[in-house]
């Protein structure tokens, strides 16, 4: 057995070494404040690191503890005099690592809080939402949305439907009506998106490239990238479709065009010559109606 005490550095060592080491093994042996403070320092460690979960390297507990203790007690060399720091304090300095490290785990672990995929916001006046239990809510600002949920607007209301960080965005006027029916993200963007406009006024816009479709009133609505305006007229059942930026592709029962940016249709449903049934056609403009020149045709012909 040797004389001379073990230094904190050389015990903690020895622990984490796992019992290597024949002359601290013989000093431990016939030491027993060593064996003591060998023995607590075991369950110390041990018990910083039983979480099976808890990935920190006991290299990293035993430097930290080391660095603390060399900041506190300036080292004196090694012998009797620098075994005879308290033992509380070398507890400390082990909890305060354990403490840091946890945190870091924990922080690693926790999910980050990301942004809804669709949110509702711009709100004012009367906004509530209708889930698909039937259960109707009022719309703060931020507010989320899920798939099914359908938005309305009172007389006074409007509101803004974003879609993950405005790739897409949908205004809603007053007394208007929108769905969300599906949503399809890859790695972040939206790579398609399906929705419903079930009454009123409509601006959509589709800031990055997606398969975006809107349903209205008949009509299936589709772009890839643009910006296009939708209103929906009671009184004559025509809608009023204004194209701002991009391509939109019309299709119903009539057929299927695409427009450019710049042009203003209206769909409307009439009885064409020879035919009983309605269809709704598209025109170009109010004069176009009144003359009859249809740009869209059915499907049949």
């Amino acid at each position: 057995m040797t004389n001379q005490h073990p230094s904190w550095e050389s015990l903690v060592t020895w622990v984490e070494a796992g019992a290597e080491g024949r002359e601290i093994a013989a000093h431990l042996a016939g030491c027993e404040p060593c064996a003591a403070d060998a023995a607590w320092l075991a369950q110390t460690l041990d018990a910083m690191q039983g979480d099976a979960a808890f990935k920190a390297p006991p290299d990293g507990v035993r430097q930290r503890a080391i660095a603390a203790h060399r900041q506190r007690y300036p080292s004196t060399g090694h012998g009797k005099a620098q075994r005879t720091l308290p033992r509380r304090s070398l507890l400390y300095a082990l909890l305060a690592a354990a403490a840091l490290l946890l945190f870091m785990v924990v922080v690693q672990r926790q999910p980050s809080k990301a942004a809804p995929l669709v949110a509702v916001t711009g709100v004012e006046g009367e906004v509530t939402v209708t889930n698909r239990d039937e259960q109707t809510r009022r719309v703060m600002n931020g507010a989320p949305l899920e798939i099914g949920d359908r938005l309305t607007t009172g007389e006074d209301g409007l509101a803004i439907v974003e879609f993950r960080g405005n790739q897409a965005a949908v205004k809603v006027w007053s007394n208007s009506e929108l769905s969300v029916d599906d949503l399809v993200v890859d790695e972040g963007q939206i790579t398609a998106l399906d929705i419903t406009c079930r009454d009123g006024r409509m601006k959509a816009t589709v800031a990055q490239p997606m398969a975006f479709t809107m349903q209205a009133y008949g009509n299936e609505l589709t772009t890839r990238q643009g910006e296009f305006e939708v209103e929906y007229y009671r009184d004559d059942h025509s809608t009023e479709v204004k194209i701002e930026a991009g391509e939109l592709t019309i299709a119903n029962e009539a057929g299927r065009r695409t427009f450019s940016e710049g042009t203003e249709l209206l769909i409307w449903y009439q009885t064409l010559p020879g035919d009983p049934l309605e269809y709704p056609l598209i025109y170009g403009d109010e004069t176009s109606w009144r003359d009859g020149e249809a740009l869209g045709l059915r499907a049949s012909q």
